[in-house]
């Protein structure tokens, strides 16, 4: 209301929106948006007047949603990160400790960037966290006598580490044998067990793999764009600490669901390099190739400024995949977007009435009893891009070389069985990422269910 300051301020965690994060958008299971509606507490038009009493106050809580104090907003230095407000207490059944009654956190150190060498031994930094895993595709390396020369900083084959500045601020991972030796850069930490028969090496790891955990460290990091968490902070937080006995059953049966997971994932990753070799699909056709300024006209996107866009249904696409949805279209047909700057080349098969923006291209079959639509989505993945991309600050495709290029072009009998074999390996990939994120629910109900009684 007018004249009076904010008391509280509502949050909610929102994990899904309905749609996947890829370019396409597709529509998924989990969709946060719903439950979001149900818990808004401001229905009513412009009116922002906080609850009146706890009962209204409990209405909009939820496991995603909760309440924070305009005073503790002010205290942790007007940072709205969710996570810092959401107040959580352990109701467990087994004890609860703090980190530092049974493992320490040291810390990396400071390597120089002049020391990197083209290969040796791979340095963990920040960049290099994934979600419970460590990726290697784009790490620095150290000359190999640096293992002597910094032995202390040597990892070992089963060492959780967890990233304590930036963007990865919180996120955890294990070193995995196969990549030893490795070296541990500053900002990145390492758990090591000092009470070792009191915790085992592989329940610490689901542990601090917790959403619990990783809502403390986000509630406990400071530093707005760039967050930061001291060791010290870290072995604060206090945790469930179930017998050892009890502890070899709970690794057991979350081991057979990351087993679930890998397996899911080795799969998805062999499918994803099968799509990619496009190539060897078309070649198993009778396939004459055609030039494609030929068979498709290819138009230029539109300009669409901030300001001129007001919410609506109808879709956005830049270079790189859905950025938007308006309340107008300019696109009457189904089409495909081909970015034409920045990420060019990425290809986005949309539904009827779309815009697409002026870093882009869209298609318009010539004759469309020829060719289908979904077929040139994927004949045009077999032009290499890279060999007519123009090399700039911001790389672009240059309209006329990309018409020159060739497609193969079947018969409309191939087509649709070159489509159908596409369209398996997409709906494979499709539904084991979705028992990839059942598994990992499933997990998550065995670890925090230890956070309860």
């Amino acid at each position: 209301k007018k004249g009076l300051g904010t008391q509280k301020v509502w949050f909610f965690d929102v994990k899904n929106d309905g749609f996947d994060l890829g370019s396409q958008r597709r529509p998924i299971k989990q969709d946060d948006l719903p439950i979001l509606w149900e818990k808004f507490p401001f229905k009513a038009k412009n009116d922002f007047t906080p609850p009146k009493n706890d009962n209204e106050l409990t209405k909009a809580e939820s496991e995603k949603s909760w309440w924070a104090d305009i005073k503790d907003i002010e205290d942790n230095n007007w940072s709205l990160v969710a996570g810092k407000y959401k107040k959580r207490k352990i109701d467990s059944e087994f004890d609860i400790v703090p980190l530092s009654n049974i493992c320490k956190v040291i810390g990396g150190f400071a390597f120089k960037s002049t020391d990197y060498i083209d290969d040796g031994i791979a340095l963990i930094r920040i960049g290099d966290f994934g979600d419970g895993r460590i990726n290697l595709s784009s790490c620095k390396f150290l000359p190999h006598d640096y293992l002597d020369k910094y032995k202390n900083f040597k990892l070992e084959a089963g060492d959780i580490l967890i990233a304590m500045t930036g963007a990865t601020v919180g996120k955890i991972g294990m070193i995995n044998k196969k990549n030893i030796p490795e070296l541990l850069n500053q900002r990145v930490g390492k758990y090591e067990i000092i009470e070792k028969t009191k915790i085992l090496s592989e329940f610490l790891f689901y542990i601090v793999s917790s959403k619990y955990y990783k809502e403390k460290v986000l509630s406990l990091a400071v530093g707005g764009a760039q967050p930061n968490i001291s060791a010290k902070q870290l072995e604060s937080i206090e945790v469930p600490l179930p017998p050892i006995e009890k502890q070899k059953e709970i690794i057991e049966k979350l081991n057979q669901k990351r087993a679930i997971i890998d397996e899911a994932t080795s799969l998805i990753e062999k499918v994803e390099r099968e799509k990619t070799n496009v190539q060897e699909v078309f070649d198993e056709f009778d396939c004459k190739y055609v030039q494609l300024g030929k068979i498709v006209n290819l138009k230029y996107g539109k300009g669409l400024k901030k300001g001129d866009r007001k919410p609506g249904q109808f879709a956005v696409y830049g270079s790189n995949g859905l950025i938007d949805r308006i309340d107008k279209y300019f696109i009457n047909d189904p089409t495909i977007i081909i970015g034409r700057k920045g990420s060019c080349g990425e290809l986005i098969l949309t539904e009827a009435q779309s815009w697409a923006i002026d870093t882009t291209f869209f298609v318009e079959i010539i004759d469309k009893n020829n060719m289908g639509l979904k077929y040139l989505f994927y004949a045009l993945k077999v032009i290499d891009i890279d060999k007519i991309i123009i090399k700039a600050a911001i790389p672009g495709i240059n309209r006329d070389e990309y018409l020159k290029q060739e497609i193969p072009l079947p018969n409309l009998d191939d087509q649709s069985k070159i489509i159908e074999l596409f369209d398996k390996k997409q709906k494979l990939i499709d539904s084991l990422k979705e028992n990839i994120i059942e598994t990992e629910k499933s997990m998550h109900k065995i670890i925090e269910k230890m956070f309860e009684k």
